[in-house]
């Protein structure tokens, strides 16, 4: 039972990526310049990291059912 958990898990890290990579470029239709879509990535990924840590957390800890919601936004998608 142990080997088709690790190797679901995979898959799902697999896809996770592909998400990413799809948000990405969903995203970079919305830029014009590569130095604006470099500074709004790196304040997504410093925004996403305080609100999951900050916010989400103290949410999820109190109902499971905020982790089926938050999981649907690509940054928090493997945050638990």
């Amino acid at each position: 039972m142990r080997p088709f958990l690790s190797g679901l898990q995979i898959i799902f890290y697999i896809l996770n990526g592909q998400c990413m990579i799809a948000f990405a470029f969903m995203l970079s239709s919305l830029f014009r310049s590569s130095t604006t879509a470099v500074v709004f990535a790196y304040i997504y990924v410093f925004a996403t990291g305080l609100i999951g840590s900050l916010l989400l957390k103290p949410f999820m800890d109190q109902n499971a059912l905020w982790c089926f919601f938050v999981e649907w936004i690509p940054a928090f998608a493997l945050y638990r």
